[in-house]
C-alpha cells in the first residue's frame, strides 16, 4: 500500500510528529532526530470522522491568534477586522478593550494604515512602508469590570478611509488604574486586503 506522508506540522502540530495518510485511515508516526528517517509507533491508525476531527482541531490551532497577557490593571485589547462601513461610509477599524480592575484610564491612539503589501505585525515595517489613514486618540475610560469599551479610527464623527490596498491596523497603548500606570504595549489587526 503506498502512502502520501504529509507533516502534522503542516496543520500546526508539534513538529515532532508525522502523518501518513493512506487508504485505510492514517499512521501517526514520530520523528527519532532531526534529520533521521521516520521510525513507526506501530499500529495506530486514525480513520473517517477521527481523522477529520484531528485535521480540524490540528487547523484550528495553527490559525488561533497568540494570547495576549493582561496588563497590571487586567487589560486587554482585541483589534478588531478592518471593514467597509456603509454607516461610516468607507474603512474603519474598531478595538475593545475591557479591564476587570477599575477605574481605569486607557491612554495613546489607535491607527489605520493603508499598505502597498500585506503587512506585518511590526510596527518599524508599517511607518516604513504605509500610508496613515485613520487615528483615534481618545482616551478609553473603563468604570465597569469587564465591560468592553471601544475606539474607532478614523471617529466616527470624521470622514471613514479610502483607497485600494492592503490594510491593518495597530494600537499603541498602556492604563492607569488601580493596578499602576503600565508601560505600552502594541496589538495589531490582521492585514486585509480592501477596496474602497
Amino acid at each position: 500500500m503506498q502512502t502520501a506522508k504529509t507533516s502534522l506540522t503542516d496543520l500546526g502540530a508539534p513538529p515532532r510528529l508525522n502523518l501518513a495518510l493512506g487508504r485505510k485511515g492514517a499512521v501517526v508516526t514520530r520523528r527519532t532526530g532531526q534529520n533521521s528517517n521516520v521510525a513507526s509507533l506501530g499500529s495506530f491508525r486514525l480513520k473517517g470522522s477521527l481523522l477529520i476531527a484531528c485535521l480540524v482541531l490540528g487547523s484550528a490551532v495553527a490559525i488561533a491568534p497568540p494570547a495576549m497577557a493582561l496588563d497590571a490593571n487586567l487589560c486587554d485589547v482585541v483589534v478588531q477586522d478592518l471593514h467597509m462601513s456603509i454607516q461610516h461610509g468607507g474603512i474603519d477599524v474598531t478595538a475593545t478593550w475591557n479591564c476587570r480592575n477599575v477605574p481605569t484610564t486607557i491612554g495613546q491612539g489607535l491607527n489605520l494604515w493603508l499598505c502597498p503589501l500585506p503587512a506585518p505585525a511590526d510596527e518599524a515595517w508599517i511607518v516604513g512602508n504605509c500610508t496613515p489613514k485613520g487615528f483615534n486618540g481618545d482616551s478609553v475610560h473603563a468604570t465597569v469590570t469587564k465591560k468592553k469599551y471601544s475606539k474607532t479610527a478614523p471617529p466616527v464623527a470624521q470622514p471613514a478611509a479610502h483607497g485600494n490596498g492592503w490594510w491593518i491596523a495597530c494600537t499603541l497603548w498602556s492604563s492607569n488604574g488601580p493596578g499602576g500606570q503600565t508601560t505600552s504595549r502594541y496589538a495589531f489587526s490582521r492585514s486585509m486586503e480592501l477596496n474602497g
